[in-house]
């Protein structure tokens, strides 16, 4: 399919939850899937991942791999991770247990069995769009926006705020970064906003520093942070308290000239969505129906979207890429330079080069994973059955 045909009206894919071009709808229901395979890895981190909801050294989960009659086959990353709002792995191998029996059915019905949400319904999606992107010669975001770019802007991951994070950041500049971001909540608040106004002194004129808390401050704690730093030249600030209702959440945002972002908070939001100005939004939490039910409030109510990723394998940071390119605000970084923090791959991941991420112009995820003996031998997590 050539890109003007992508601009075709769209239609909603049977009851997919995804608005998709008539030819992409119409092949949910005439495409079979003739098997789905699900193939297990384990990723090692270059370095530890910490935040205040607990770290990591490794990252593991299935690749899934759906195969369609005429011998496409399209890939999906899940890759659960608890901490952040997704299913349990034990959940999530059960529910690709029940994914993989699906074999018979339309690229809709299997889409049925897959859960609401979560990471299992995210790697799904993505293995079907990759299918419905091959057959119809367009990548994936030009499914779900035909006006996409192929470029995304990103920020460096930088990760807890310590002793070497200035010289962490003056690489990330060098290399082209404009926006860093940087985890709070792991030392005391004190220190932490000591060491961030010096930061901010150093760097505040040159790059945007992004922050994130993971909720980690109490009530008291957070109200006292963001007075201090009312002012300061901040590109965000992300989810300073666990405790904060939207009302208080709302008085914070009117005090500070910098915008407060939800992220693990988004489902209480929904009676009163502006009470930040920005959203984060993780399609491999809420899978991407729900990301797009999420973009649209989002745009209703005036707030800025960010995608960011969950240290996901090639494949799954290829598949949010995709997704960023098609509904992300153009105006900001997105959370998804974190390719290099994983030591091996399970694909070519997009890597961002000055900032920006450039993805492929091939149909759907653009990308296909190394051979399974690349990575089997790093791999050692359970697969469903």
């Amino acid at each position: 399919m050539s890109r003007a045909t992508a601009r075709d009206e769209p239609r909603a894919g049977a009851d997919t939850g995804l608005v998709l071009p008539a030819p992409a709808a119409a092949l949910l229901e005439a495409l079979r899937v003739v098997r789905l395979g699900v193939d297990p890895y384990r990723l090692v981190l270059r370095q530890p991942w910490s935040s205040a909801r607990g770290g990591s050294y490794r990252r593991q989960g299935w690749l899934l791999r759906l195969e369609v009659q005429g011998g496409r086959c399209g890939w999906g990353d899940c890759a659960p991770w608890p901490a952040a709002g997704t299913e349990s792995p034990s959940r999530a191998a059960a529910a690709l247990k029940v994914l993989a029996a699906g074999r018979g059915l339309s690229l809709a019905g299997l889409l049925a069995r897959a859960p609401c949400r979560g990471c299992v319904r995210f790697a799904c999606e993505t293995a079907v769009l990759d299918v419905l992107g091959q057959v119809l010669g367009c990548p994936i975001r030009d499914l779900l926006n035909p006006a996409a770019s192929g470029r995304v802007a990103v920020n460096a991951a930088l990760g807890r705020l310590d002793a070497g994070t200035p010289v962490r950041l003056g690489v990330a500049a060098d290399q082209g970064y404009r926006t860093v971001k940087i985890k709070l909540g792991l030392r005391p608040m004190a220190e932490e906003l000591s060491r961030l106004e010096r930061l901010l002194q150093q760097w505040g004129s040159q790059v945007d520093v992004r922050v994130d808390v993971n909720g980690a401050w109490s009530l008291r704690y957070a109200a006292r942070a963001l007075r201090r730093c009312a002012q300061w030249p901040l590109e965000a600030m992300e989810e300073p308290s666990d405790a904060a209702c939207m009302r208080v959440l709302a008085r914070w945002q009117e005090g500070v000239i910098f915008p407060l972002a939800a992220d693990e908070r988004l489902a209480r939001l929904r009676h009163r969505p502006g009470a930040v100005r920005r959203w984060i939004l993780k399609p491999s939490v809420h899978g991407l129906a729900d990301t797009l039910r999420l973009v649209r409030r989002a745009r209703t109510a005036g707030v800025q979207v960010v995608f960011t990723s969950l240290l996901e394998s090639g494949i799954g940071l290829t598949a949010v890429a995709q997704v960023a390119a098609a509904l992300g605000c153009t105006d900001v970084a997105h959370g998804l330079g974190t390719a290099a923090w994983l030591a091996q791959d399970t694909a070519p991941a997009p890597v961002g080069e000055g900032g920006t991420l450039a993805l492929s112009e091939g149909p759907g995820l653009g990308v296909r994973p190394y051979s399974r003996r690349r990575w089997a031998s790093v791999s050692s997590a359970r697969g469903p059955g």
